[in-house]
């Protein structure tokens, strides 16, 4: 299932799209921490977590009756993980045989009415949120980066104020006088540099 037909495009393409839309979402946590090696172990941790349990989890919910339904709407939540698209896909390619794979329903597999490899159901999901969280997650992540270059935006975001200025009297040029009644009456507060 994996390598031949449609099953094998499938493969390759949960594979190519894994890497940038990992690299997007990894991009946008990295903002949630200060220290480089803490980010690395948390988003390991996470990708892992969202990967290989919420797989398990998901595959565990279609087998048991109770729960069947209740994962078909699980699964759209947990398809804003990149980890879990490439699990789900791979473990839905592998129940199928050649180009016929079980559907997904309410009743868990059903392996009466099958589908395509690519089909929604199988890889299709997979695939098209991968591809889909590849640009918004990297649109997000520059939107960021760009909203960090604004003083008055770390400024409210980190709750960052400037220490106050204490005044020494002295010698002084005319322009750095007019410098500090510019700042002090607030004609520096768009200023992409301050100190």
């Amino acid at each position: 299932a994996y390598t031949e037909g449609s099953g094998g495009g499938a493969v390759f393409t949960l594979f190519l799209l894994f890497g940038p839309s990992t690299a997007a979402m990894t991009y946008l946590l990295s903002f949630l921490f200060v220290s480089h090696s803490t980010a690395q172990v948390v988003v390991m941790f996470f990708n892992f977590i969202t990967g290989l349990c919420l797989m398990i989890v998901s595959f565990v919910l279609t087998t048991i009756p109770s729960t069947m339904e209740l994962n078909l709407s699980l699964r759209y939540l947990f398809r804003l993980f990149p980890s879990f698209c490439l699990g789900d896909g791979l473990i839905q390619l592998a129940l199928c045989d050649g180009e016929v794979c079980p559907t997904i329903d309410k009743n868990g597999y059903n392996v009466f009415n099958t589908e395509t490899p690519l089909s929604w159901d199988t890889a299709g999901a997979d695939i098209t949120f991968m591809a889909i969280e590849s640009i918004v997650y990297f649109l997000l992540a520059v939107l960021i980066e760009y909203c960090l270059t604004f003083p008055s935006f770390l400024s409210f975001l980190y709750f960052i104020q400037d220490p106050p200025y204490e005044f020494v009297a002295g010698n002084e040029d005319e322009d750095v006088v007019a410098e500090r009644y510019r700042v002090l009456t607030g004609g520096a507060v768009n200023d992409v540099v301050r100190i």
